[in-house]
């Protein structure tokens, strides 16, 4: 081989080592004054990819040289956890390579044999969002339904799955002229803790555990949305789940679609929810709460803070569950709201009223919150604990995380 040929070589594999070993550093700092364990931060795709100039597959390494596991969003980020100590900073490098398997915690799907509902969890709980087939059957469903979880393993669809053999027995009984006796059912019912958790939670005509709904400015009581009548997955694990829904409303006589955008990510037991709408030409009063039941009124409200949360009565076998919300913006009122006389329905499933935040929401705008949900035999044993869970969690939102790349 000729020496300019030798050259020519030589440089040619000098490229290819640097391409090959080129990485992007992502500096995460605390500047909070708490730990932040396992929590999920996200930058750019299209950021690393332009430094690394590649658009195969990556991975990122903790400082130790550790894979960490990763997921490539809908919307265009990498999302990875981190644990940072409060005041400090954790490098991480992001580099191209072939990514270890991540265990799917977050996740959810559309189950049309169970009226089109929405199902979705990560380790720490899951919610329940009524769809088409619930609406067609009127069924007075209108928040959203929550799942007391206890493991921290995916386990709606095992539920569903015990729903169906439930009812597939009793049909079976039912041709024999026999009916299945209370015991057996409770035995096989998802609605009672086996172990893993359950749903034993009361919805009816009510929020629920967290649904917006506008409040008609001149009676003051609730603009209920309905079931679903679009969902489309966009998120499916292993780190985040998401999901897009529409709602067909009437405000004040007039045709509304509502859009909602729900994500939940591993480790948290709260769920985002940015919400839209179209047709509304004036200013309204929205709202945002969880329902409360008859047996309890335990309630903790910080508005300067933007969080409130709620006990719900205790259930000697399944247990208590704690709800919350966090209002990113200030709010114009967090409070406990009766129900009216009209709620009837709500009154006979034990509903009192509803723990909301309120706020005037402006044609063509978006308005963020989060919901969410804890239990007390999955890391919550008192509700100070909970409360104090709330706290916290505010209190990291309004001090996020600082990345950087280098």
């Amino acid at each position: 081989m000729k020496l300019q040929e030798l050259l020519y070589a030589g440089l040619f594999l000098m490229g290819a080592t640097a391409c090959t070993g080129k990485s992007v550093e992502v500096t995460v700092t605390n500047d909070s004054e708490t730990d932040r364990n396992g929590e999920l931060v996200e930058i750019y795709r299209e950021h690393v990819q332009t430094k690394l100039r590649t658009y195969e597959s990556l991975v990122v390494l903790d400082e130790s040289g550790a894979q960490v596991p990763y997921q490539l969003t809908n919307d265009g980020t990498i999302l990875f956890p981190v644990s940072v100590k409060a005041g400090e900073e954790a490098v991480f490098t992001i580099k191209e390579g072939t990514p270890e398997t991540a265990d799917t915690v977050c996740c959810g799907a559309v189950y049309p044999k169970r009226l089109d509902d929405l199902a979705f969890e990560n380790d720490r709980m899951g919610w329940r969002v009524y769809g088409p087939g619930s609406q067609q059957r009127n069924y007075k469903l209108y928040g959203y339904d929550l799942w007391s979880k206890r493991t921290e393993q995916p386990v709606l669809a095992k539920f569903y799955d015990m729903d169906r053999r439930l009812n597939e027995q009793k049909a079976e009984l039912g041709k024999e002229g026999k009916k299945m006796s209370w015991e057996e059912e409770q035995k096989l019912s998802y609605h009672v803790d086996h172990g893993e958790g359950c749903d034993y939670y009361a919805v009816g005509p009510t929020l629920g555990a967290g649904t917006a709904a506008f409040i008609s400015p001149s009676t003051g009581e609730m603009i209920y949305p309905w079931c679903y009548k679009t969902c489309e997955i966009l998120d499916n694990g292993p780190l985040r789940f998401t999901a897009r829904l529409t709602y067909d409303l009437v405000v004040s006589d007039v045709e509304v679609r509502e859009t909602r955008l729900l994500s939940l990510d591993k480790g948290s037991q709260m769920v985002k929810c940015t919400v839209w709408y179209t047709n509304i030409f004036s200013q309204l009063p929205l709202a945002a709460g969880v329902v409360m039941h008859k047996g309890s009124d335990q309630v903790d409200i910080n508005a300067d803070e933007g969080y409130a949360a709620y006990v719900e009565p205790a259930n000697e076998t399944n247990g208590t569950n704690y709800l919350g919300l966090y209002f990113p913006e200030r709010m114009d009122e967090i409070r406990v709201q009766p129900l009216s006389e009209n709620e009837e329905e709500a009154a006979k499933g034990g509903a009192t009223g509803h723990l909301v935040g309120v706020t005037t929401y402006s044609p063509d705008a978006k308005f963020t919150y989060y919901f969410g949900a804890g239990y007390s035999k999955h890391g919550f044993g008192s509700a100070q604990e909970w409360f104090d869970y709330m706290k916290k969690f505010a209190a990291e939102k309004r001090k996020p995380l600082k990345v950087r790349l280098k």
